[in-house]
């Protein structure tokens, strides 16, 4: 028989196994949760010219992982992310622990270049 139990809180666990009349205790294990870092906070400039591009940075972190539209972008694992098209970002941070927090979304939008004027005057 394979049993598992999900432990959400710190503690000591003991596990003890019975059958029949007969029982046994197991060695105790301590559980320590580690709490979630900080929410990272993202800065940068939030919209740019179509062709450009903006840069956002993250606060710091052990590792990083970026996001598009809930989708983890390839090799995006660095403190900044340079973006070059419009969509909803964010950042997953761990800490020395692997502990994980997200930041809040961030909204870029790529502006279209108005239309060269027509030079009708001259």
């Amino acid at each position: 028989m394979n049993v598992s139990y999900a432990a959400k809180q710190a503690g000591m666990y003991t596990v003890e196994v019975t059958e029949g009349t007969c029982s046994t205790l197991s060695s105790a294990v301590t559980l320590t949760v580690n709490p979630a870092p900080a929410k990272p906070t993202v800065t940068g400039i939030t919209s740019f010219c179509s062709g450009d591009s903006t840069i956002l940075a993250s606060s710091y972190a052990v590792s990083y992982q970026w996001y598009k539209n809930n989708v983890a972008i390839p090799n995006a694992t660095n403190q900044m992310l340079i973006v070059n098209s419009s969509g909803n970002y964010y950042v997953r941070i761990s800490d020395s622990s692997s502990c994980t927090t997200n930041s809040d979304v961030v909204s870029v939008q790529s502006i279209a270049m108005p239309a060269k004027p027509n030079r009708d005057w001259e």
